[in-house]
Protein backbone atom coordinates (compact mmCIF):
# COMPACT_ATOMS: atom_id res chain seq x y z
CA UNK A 1 0.00 0.00 0.00
CA UNK A 2 2.52 2.60 1.04
CA UNK A 3 4.30 1.91 -2.28
CA UNK A 4 1.41 2.65 -4.14
CA UNK A 5 0.34 5.87 -2.54
CA UNK A 6 3.96 6.62 -3.15
CA UNK A 7 3.42 6.65 -6.73
CA UNK A 8 -0.04 8.05 -6.85
CA UNK A 9 1.71 11.22 -4.98
CA UNK A 10 4.49 11.40 -7.37
CA UNK A 11 2.42 11.27 -10.31
CA UNK A 12 0.18 14.08 -8.67
CA UNK A 13 3.62 15.95 -8.20
CA UNK A 14 4.62 15.44 -11.37
CA UNK A 15 1.06 16.19 -12.89
CA UNK A 16 1.14 19.49 -11.08
CA UNK A 17 4.09 20.55 -11.97
CA UNK A 18 3.51 20.23 -15.81
CA UNK A 19 0.14 22.12 -15.44
CA UNK A 20 2.13 25.66 -13.65
CA UNK A 21 5.23 25.52 -16.21
CA UNK A 22 5.03 28.63 -17.63
CA UNK A 23 6.49 28.79 -21.28
CA UNK A 24 6.65 31.38 -23.82
CA UNK A 25 3.53 31.14 -26.46
CA UNK A 26 5.02 33.73 -29.23
CA UNK A 27 8.68 33.98 -30.38
CA UNK A 28 11.07 35.33 -28.24
CA UNK A 29 14.51 36.50 -28.50
CA UNK A 30 17.29 35.78 -26.03
CA UNK A 31 19.77 37.98 -27.13
CA UNK A 32 21.92 38.54 -24.08
CA UNK A 33 23.54 36.24 -21.83
CA UNK A 34 21.60 37.72 -19.12
CA UNK A 35 18.00 36.55 -21.34
CA UNK A 36 19.65 33.47 -21.04
CA UNK A 37 20.83 33.24 -17.30
CA UNK A 38 17.14 34.35 -16.47
CA UNK A 39 15.38 32.03 -18.30
CA UNK A 40 14.16 29.80 -15.40
CA UNK A 41 13.11 32.63 -13.55
CA UNK A 42 11.08 34.26 -16.21
CA UNK A 43 9.47 30.72 -17.41
CA UNK A 44 9.74 27.88 -14.52
CA UNK A 45 9.02 24.27 -15.47
CA UNK A 46 9.06 24.99 -18.98
CA UNK A 47 10.80 22.21 -20.11
CA UNK A 48 9.08 21.88 -23.41
CA UNK A 49 8.67 24.89 -25.94
CA UNK A 50 5.18 24.98 -27.41
CA UNK A 51 4.58 25.37 -31.40
CA UNK A 52 4.66 29.51 -32.15
CA UNK A 53 7.17 30.01 -29.37
CA UNK A 54 10.08 30.46 -31.46
CA UNK A 55 13.29 30.83 -29.73
CA UNK A 56 16.18 32.99 -31.55
CA UNK A 57 19.50 33.02 -29.36
CA UNK A 58 21.49 35.95 -30.99
CA UNK A 59 23.76 38.47 -29.12
CA UNK A 60 27.54 39.31 -28.75
CA UNK A 61 27.85 38.86 -25.16
CA UNK A 62 26.02 34.84 -24.87
CA UNK A 63 28.86 32.98 -23.79
CA UNK A 64 27.01 30.13 -22.60
CA UNK A 65 23.84 28.63 -22.67
CA UNK A 66 23.35 26.98 -19.51
CA UNK A 67 20.12 28.99 -18.17
CA UNK A 68 18.48 26.33 -20.86
CA UNK A 69 19.08 23.56 -18.78
CA UNK A 70 15.56 22.67 -18.28
CA UNK A 71 13.96 22.59 -22.22
CA UNK A 72 14.22 19.35 -23.07
CA UNK A 73 11.81 19.47 -25.99
CA UNK A 74 10.94 21.67 -28.54
CA UNK A 75 7.75 21.85 -30.71
CA UNK A 76 8.85 25.44 -32.05
CA UNK A 77 11.63 26.95 -34.21
CA UNK A 78 15.23 27.05 -32.60
CA UNK A 79 17.89 29.07 -33.89
CA UNK A 80 20.92 30.17 -32.35
CA UNK A 81 22.86 32.56 -34.57
CA UNK A 82 25.51 35.32 -34.80
CA UNK A 83 27.16 34.60 -31.63
CA UNK A 84 30.65 35.94 -31.30
CA UNK A 85 31.43 34.31 -28.40
CA UNK A 86 29.46 31.28 -27.81
CA UNK A 87 32.01 28.66 -27.27
CA UNK A 88 29.82 25.92 -26.32
CA UNK A 89 25.96 24.88 -26.88
CA UNK A 90 26.57 23.14 -23.59
CA UNK A 91 23.16 24.02 -21.08
CA UNK A 92 20.82 23.34 -24.06
CA UNK A 93 20.36 19.59 -23.92
CA UNK A 94 17.42 19.20 -26.31
CA UNK A 95 15.75 15.01 -26.75
CA UNK A 96 13.52 15.96 -29.59
CA UNK A 97 13.36 18.98 -31.98
CA UNK A 98 9.99 18.69 -33.36
CA UNK A 99 10.83 22.08 -35.92
CA UNK A 100 13.68 23.58 -37.36
CA UNK A 101 17.29 23.40 -35.36
CA UNK A 102 19.59 25.88 -37.20
CA UNK A 103 23.28 26.86 -35.62
CA UNK A 104 24.97 29.11 -37.88
CA UNK A 105 27.25 32.34 -38.11
CA UNK A 106 28.55 31.75 -34.41
CA UNK A 107 32.51 32.11 -34.58
CA UNK A 108 34.15 31.00 -31.63
CA UNK A 109 31.67 27.64 -31.52
CA UNK A 110 33.16 24.40 -31.45
CA UNK A 111 31.82 22.02 -28.60
CA UNK A 112 28.22 21.04 -29.75
CA UNK A 113 27.96 17.71 -27.44
CA UNK A 114 24.85 19.21 -25.64
CA UNK A 115 22.74 17.30 -28.77
CA UNK A 116 24.16 13.99 -27.84
CA UNK A 117 20.95 12.55 -27.09
CA UNK A 118 19.00 14.22 -29.70
CA UNK A 119 17.74 11.45 -32.43
CA UNK A 120 14.63 13.67 -34.42
CA UNK A 121 14.86 16.59 -36.23
CA UNK A 122 11.58 17.34 -37.65
CA UNK A 123 12.10 20.98 -39.17
CA UNK A 124 14.92 22.20 -41.37
CA UNK A 125 18.58 20.86 -39.48
CA UNK A 126 20.51 23.75 -40.82
CA UNK A 127 24.69 24.07 -39.41
CA UNK A 128 26.47 26.69 -41.27
CA UNK A 129 29.21 29.06 -40.85
CA UNK A 130 30.43 27.96 -37.65
CA UNK A 131 34.39 28.78 -38.49
CA UNK A 132 35.75 26.44 -35.89
CA UNK A 133 34.03 23.62 -35.85
CA UNK A 134 35.97 20.17 -36.79
CA UNK A 135 33.25 18.20 -36.97
CA UNK A 136 30.29 16.81 -36.39
CA UNK A 137 30.02 14.19 -33.09
CA UNK A 138 27.50 16.38 -30.81
CA UNK A 139 25.02 14.68 -33.39
CA UNK A 140 25.95 10.92 -32.34
CA UNK A 141 22.32 9.90 -31.84
CA UNK A 142 20.86 11.64 -34.74
CA UNK A 143 18.80 9.55 -37.01
CA UNK A 144 16.14 11.65 -38.70
CA UNK A 145 15.79 15.04 -40.34
CA UNK A 146 12.10 15.72 -41.51
CA UNK A 147 13.10 18.84 -43.90
CA UNK A 148 15.89 18.81 -45.04
CA UNK A 149 19.89 18.82 -43.91
CA UNK A 150 22.24 21.60 -44.64
CA UNK A 151 25.82 21.67 -43.81
CA UNK A 152 27.63 24.37 -45.10
CA UNK A 153 30.31 26.69 -44.80
CA UNK A 154 32.15 25.20 -41.87
CA UNK A 155 35.74 25.83 -42.95
CA UNK A 156 37.58 24.20 -40.41
CA UNK A 157 35.15 20.73 -40.79
CA UNK A 158 37.48 17.73 -41.79
CA UNK A 159 34.55 15.15 -41.46
CA UNK A 160 31.10 14.41 -41.18
CA UNK A 161 31.67 12.14 -37.81
CA UNK A 162 28.78 12.76 -35.54
CA UNK A 163 26.11 11.67 -38.53
CA UNK A 164 26.89 8.28 -38.49
CA UNK A 165 23.49 7.25 -37.71
CA UNK A 166 21.79 9.01 -39.80
CA UNK A 167 19.20 7.02 -41.67
CA UNK A 168 16.84 9.80 -43.43
CA UNK A 169 16.59 13.35 -44.90
CA UNK A 170 13.10 13.94 -45.79
CA UNK A 171 14.00 16.99 -48.37
CA UNK A 172 17.94 18.40 -49.61
CA UNK A 173 21.14 16.99 -48.14
CA UNK A 174 23.38 19.75 -48.66
CA UNK A 175 27.32 19.28 -48.54
CA UNK A 176 28.89 22.91 -49.22
CA UNK A 177 31.88 24.63 -49.22
CA UNK A 178 34.20 23.05 -46.79
CA UNK A 179 37.47 23.59 -47.63
CA UNK A 180 39.04 21.24 -45.62
CA UNK A 181 36.36 18.26 -45.59
CA UNK A 182 38.24 15.49 -46.98
CA UNK A 183 35.85 12.33 -45.64
CA UNK A 184 32.28 11.58 -45.99
CA UNK A 185 32.17 8.38 -44.90
CA UNK A 186 30.33 9.02 -41.44
CA UNK A 187 26.96 8.62 -43.62
CA UNK A 188 27.26 4.94 -44.61
CA UNK A 189 23.83 4.51 -42.87
CA UNK A 190 22.33 7.12 -45.02
CA UNK A 191 19.29 5.01 -46.32
CA UNK A 192 17.00 7.92 -47.73
CA UNK A 193 17.23 11.42 -49.15
CA UNK A 194 13.54 12.51 -50.45
CA UNK A 195 14.57 15.65 -52.47
CA UNK A 196 13.40 18.77 -52.74
CA UNK A 197 11.46 19.73 -56.08
CA UNK A 198 13.07 22.73 -55.80
CA UNK A 199 16.45 22.45 -54.79
CA UNK A 200 17.28 18.56 -55.49
CA UNK A 201 17.97 15.81 -53.02
CA UNK A 202 21.74 15.76 -53.01
CA UNK A 203 24.63 18.30 -53.17
CA UNK A 204 28.29 17.83 -52.94
CA UNK A 205 29.47 21.47 -53.96
CA UNK A 206 32.72 23.31 -53.52
CA UNK A 207 34.26 21.25 -50.99
CA UNK A 208 38.06 21.56 -52.13
CA UNK A 209 39.63 19.27 -50.43
CA UNK A 210 37.49 16.30 -51.09
CA UNK A 211 38.77 13.50 -53.04
CA UNK A 212 36.41 10.77 -52.73
CA UNK A 213 32.64 9.92 -52.01
CA UNK A 214 34.01 6.48 -50.41
CA UNK A 215 31.57 5.63 -47.66
CA UNK A 216 28.58 8.19 -48.64
CA UNK A 217 25.50 5.57 -48.20
CA UNK A 218 25.41 2.16 -49.40
CA UNK A 219 23.98 -0.35 -51.97
CA UNK A 220 20.48 0.38 -50.02
CA UNK A 221 20.52 4.16 -50.04
CA UNK A 222 17.62 6.00 -52.07
CA UNK A 223 18.08 9.28 -53.69
CA UNK A 224 15.04 10.49 -55.18
CA UNK A 225 15.90 13.75 -56.58
CA UNK A 226 17.89 15.76 -58.63
CA UNK A 227 21.73 15.22 -58.18
CA UNK A 228 24.70 17.89 -57.94
CA UNK A 229 28.14 17.12 -57.42
CA UNK A 230 29.83 20.26 -58.57
CA UNK A 231 32.99 22.82 -57.82
CA UNK A 232 34.98 19.61 -55.92
CA UNK A 233 38.06 20.67 -57.56
CA UNK A 234 40.24 17.74 -56.52
CA UNK A 235 37.41 15.12 -56.40
CA UNK A 236 38.13 12.09 -58.72
CA UNK A 237 36.17 8.96 -56.97
CA UNK A 238 32.25 9.26 -56.93
CA UNK A 239 32.13 5.51 -58.33
CA UNK A 240 30.27 4.52 -54.54
CA UNK A 241 26.86 2.60 -54.49
CA UNK A 242 24.68 4.81 -53.92
CA UNK A 243 25.61 7.34 -56.87
CA UNK A 244 26.29 4.20 -59.20
CA UNK A 245 23.00 2.90 -58.22
CA UNK A 246 21.42 6.51 -58.82
CA UNK A 247 23.01 6.80 -62.12
CA UNK A 248 22.22 3.72 -63.51
CA UNK A 249 18.78 3.70 -62.53
CA UNK A 250 18.05 7.60 -61.90
CA UNK A 251 14.24 8.61 -60.77
CA UNK A 252 11.61 9.60 -62.96
CA UNK A 253 12.57 13.45 -63.90
CA UNK A 254 15.23 13.53 -61.95
CA UNK A 255 18.44 15.71 -63.33
CA UNK A 256 21.85 15.22 -62.33
CA UNK A 257 24.52 18.11 -63.01
CA UNK A 258 28.27 16.86 -62.58
CA UNK A 259 30.90 18.83 -63.51
CA UNK A 260 33.78 21.49 -61.90
CA UNK A 261 35.67 18.40 -60.42
CA UNK A 262 38.64 16.12 -61.47
CA UNK A 263 38.72 13.48 -64.14
CA UNK A 264 37.15 10.38 -63.05
CA UNK A 265 34.38 12.34 -61.27
CA UNK A 266 33.61 15.12 -63.81
CA UNK A 267 30.98 13.94 -66.00
CA UNK A 268 28.83 11.27 -65.66
CA UNK A 269 30.04 8.99 -68.19
CA UNK A 270 33.44 8.65 -66.51
CA UNK A 271 31.54 7.88 -62.74
CA UNK A 272 29.56 5.17 -64.84
CA UNK A 273 32.89 3.68 -66.53
CA UNK A 274 34.28 3.58 -62.87
CA UNK A 275 30.98 2.19 -61.48
CA UNK A 276 32.11 -1.26 -63.42
CA UNK A 277 34.56 -2.01 -60.50
CA UNK A 278 32.29 -1.16 -57.55
CA UNK A 279 30.69 -4.86 -57.90
CA UNK A 280 34.03 -6.31 -57.37
CA UNK A 281 35.22 -3.68 -54.24
CA UNK A 282 35.41 -5.87 -50.76
CA UNK A 283 35.43 -9.19 -52.07
CA UNK A 284 37.20 -11.57 -49.90
CA UNK A 285 36.86 -15.29 -50.12
CA UNK A 286 39.80 -16.37 -47.85
CA UNK A 287 40.47 -14.32 -45.02
CA UNK A 288 44.07 -14.69 -44.34
CA UNK A 289 44.85 -12.14 -47.59
CA UNK A 290 44.78 -8.90 -46.01
CA UNK A 291 46.47 -4.97 -47.41
CA UNK A 292 46.65 -1.75 -45.61
CA UNK A 293 46.38 0.70 -44.39
CA UNK A 294 43.46 2.46 -45.78
CA UNK A 295 44.10 5.90 -47.15
CA UNK A 296 48.06 4.77 -47.49
CA UNK A 297 50.51 6.86 -48.22
CA UNK A 298 53.79 5.91 -49.05
CA UNK A 299 53.75 2.28 -48.30
CA UNK A 300 50.95 -0.71 -48.98
CA UNK A 301 51.39 -3.51 -46.77
CA UNK A 302 50.72 -6.80 -48.03
CA UNK A 303 49.60 -9.50 -45.58
CA UNK A 304 49.43 -13.04 -45.65
CA UNK A 305 49.12 -13.60 -42.47
CA UNK A 306 51.35 -16.36 -41.56
CA UNK A 307 50.28 -18.39 -45.22
CA UNK A 308 52.37 -19.18 -48.48
CA UNK A 309 51.23 -18.96 -51.77
CA UNK A 310 52.63 -20.10 -55.04
CA UNK A 311 52.25 -16.94 -57.46
CA UNK A 312 49.32 -14.82 -56.21
CA UNK A 313 49.00 -12.21 -58.58
CA UNK A 314 49.06 -8.86 -57.54
CA UNK A 315 47.34 -6.17 -59.13
CA UNK A 316 46.32 -2.86 -58.58
CA UNK A 317 44.00 -0.28 -61.61
CA UNK A 318 42.88 3.11 -60.77
CA UNK A 319 38.96 3.57 -61.35
CA UNK A 320 39.47 3.64 -65.12
CA UNK A 321 40.41 -0.01 -65.41
CA UNK A 322 43.85 1.21 -66.24
CA UNK A 323 46.46 -1.41 -64.67
CA UNK A 324 48.68 0.48 -62.55
CA UNK A 325 50.98 -2.23 -61.16
CA UNK A 326 51.51 -6.17 -61.33
CA UNK A 327 53.59 -8.64 -59.33
CA UNK A 328 53.83 -12.20 -59.02
CA UNK A 329 54.23 -12.95 -54.72
CA UNK A 330 54.30 -15.31 -52.85
CA UNK A 331 54.63 -14.20 -48.81
CA UNK A 332 53.80 -10.90 -47.63
CA UNK A 333 55.44 -7.96 -48.31
CA UNK A 334 55.90 -3.93 -48.65
CA UNK A 335 54.94 -2.11 -51.82
CA UNK A 336 56.97 1.31 -52.25
CA UNK A 337 53.98 3.40 -53.53
CA UNK A 338 55.35 7.14 -53.48
CA UNK A 339 55.79 6.91 -57.50
CA UNK A 340 51.93 6.48 -57.53
CA UNK A 341 49.49 9.45 -57.88
CA UNK A 342 47.11 11.03 -55.81
CA UNK A 343 43.97 8.80 -56.13
CA UNK A 344 41.66 6.07 -55.82
CA UNK A 345 42.62 2.44 -56.54
CA UNK A 346 41.42 -0.79 -56.84
CA UNK A 347 44.03 -3.36 -55.13
CA UNK A 348 43.40 -7.40 -55.66
CA UNK A 349 45.16 -10.67 -54.70
CA UNK A 350 44.16 -13.35 -56.91
CA UNK A 351 45.51 -17.24 -57.34
CA UNK A 352 43.18 -20.13 -58.90
CA UNK A 353 41.36 -20.52 -55.91
CA UNK A 354 40.92 -17.39 -53.80
CA UNK A 355 40.52 -13.90 -54.63
CA UNK A 356 40.97 -10.85 -52.62
CA UNK A 357 39.80 -7.15 -54.04
CA UNK A 358 39.81 -4.19 -52.07
CA UNK A 359 39.17 -0.05 -53.08
CA UNK A 360 41.61 2.05 -51.25
CA UNK A 361 42.59 5.51 -51.16
CA UNK A 362 46.20 6.91 -52.01
CA UNK A 363 46.50 10.54 -50.00
CA UNK A 364 49.72 12.72 -50.63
Amino acid sequence: MFKISTIIVVVFISTTLKVNAQCPVTPIGLITQTDIDNFSTNYPGCDTIPVGADVLISGSTITNLNGLNQIEVSLAAIEIRNNSNLTTTSGLNLLYAGSDLIIRNNSKLIDISSFSNLDTILGEFTIRTNSLLTNLTGFSSLKHVGMGAIVRDNAALTSLNGLNQLTSVEGILEIVEHPNLTDVSALSNLLLVTGDPLEGALVIDLNTSLTSLNGLGNNNTEILGDLFITGNTVLSDCAVQSICNYLNNPPLGAVSTINLNLTGCNTEAEILNQCVFVSIIEQNNYDVLSVYPNPFNTQLIFDWNGKNFYELKVTIHDLTGKLIYEQQLNSSTVLNTEWINKGSYVISMVDDDNSFSKKMILIK
